[in-house]
């Protein structure tokens, strides 16, 4: 960063990168780069586009993570399960950690929620679930995870309505808030069970990336998937687009939707609807590579 601020080519540099990300603009600031991505819509006005990194669906660690948070979800009944309300952030004791932070989880508890499930006939898919009632329809729910960690199995099939009164539950919720609390562990703990015959229970970095376990959180051919979603979203903006299938995967796994979407807007950029994936990798090879003709030049 301290070579681009003191060379005369950096604007250049910075607008070639820009142009090969997708990007409007890559500026340098005082705390590092800031990168804009916008579309003219119909009338001469801009709007942002979503920035995001690169999802590592191949990192083991993020695999655990994702599918602990639906489980944490599913017994809180949060109902608001989105891409908007999780971030990934470098763990200040490991900064190569990616470390994931969930935000606006005041959705949850709900009295209704009997099932883990009873979220799922949502604004994100189209036809009905299989528990839920149409007034539901804003909700935005997840089905139970093929995968779980087995220490986190563990405790859940050893979590009693004992334990959680003791956490905190006791004056914060209500009684028919509480009931359907214990009524959606019954349903987990019951989910838990089957896994565990099933083989779904994962120990070891090697289980979280191992051709099965990819299978069953359906990140498999990723290629595939986002060339199906890709062909139902129309690229001019402003265009009413067909997203059942997309719907459908985020009901299914958001993880898996983040991953396909990521892979639509690599393959396919000129889809406004979905989000600038910024490939840092590549931006610090392009420094690097200018930095090095640079000294060459000067030398």
């Amino acid at each position: 960063l301290q070579w681009l601020r003191d060379w005369a080519d950096t604007p250049a540099l910075l607008a070639d990168i820009a142009r090969q990300q997708g990007l409007t603009r890559l500026t340098l600031t005082e705390t590092g780069l800031c990168a804009e991505a916008s579309l003219p819509q119909h009338g001469g006005s801009v709007f942002h586009r979503p920035l995001v990194h690169p999802l590592a669906t191949d990192n083991p660690r993020i695999r655990q993570q994702m599918v602990t948070a639906v489980w944490l979800h599913q017994l809180t009944g949060q109902v608001d399960w989105n891409a908007g309300n999780l971030a990934f952030v470098a763990d200040p004791a490991d900064p190569e950690r990616p470390v994931l932070v969930l935000f606006d989880n005041d959705l949850a508890f709900g009295r209704a929620l009997m099932h883990p499930e009873d979220a799922l006939n949502n604004q994100r898919q189209q036809k009905p679930g299989p528990r839920v009632r149409a007034p539901w329809s804003p909700l935005h729910g997840t089905r139970l995870p093929d995968v779980i960690p087995a220490d986190l199995a563990e405790a859940l099939l050893g979590l009693n309505d004992r334990q959680m009164l003791a956490c905190g539950a006791a004056g914060l919720i209500t009684l028919p808030e509480f009931r359907a609390l214990q009524s959606r562990l019954r349903h987990i703990q019951q989910h838990v069970r089957q896994l565990r015959d099933q083989g779904g229970w994962l120990r070891t970095e090697a289980d979280w990336l191992a051709a099965e376990t990819t299978q069953r959180l359906g990140l498999h051919d990723l290629p595939g998937q986002a060339e199906a979603v890709a062909s139902d979203t129309p690229q001019p903006p402003g265009v009413k687009i067909d997203a059942e299938r997309l719907r459908e995967i985020e009901s299914g796994s958001l993880m898996r939707a983040l991953a396909v979407g990521q892979a639509v807007a690599r393959r396919h950029p000129a889809q406004d609807h979905f989000p600038v994936v910024l490939d840092t990798d590549a931006v610090v090879q392009a420094v690097r590579h200018a930095r090095r003709q640079a000294q060459v030049m000067k030398t």
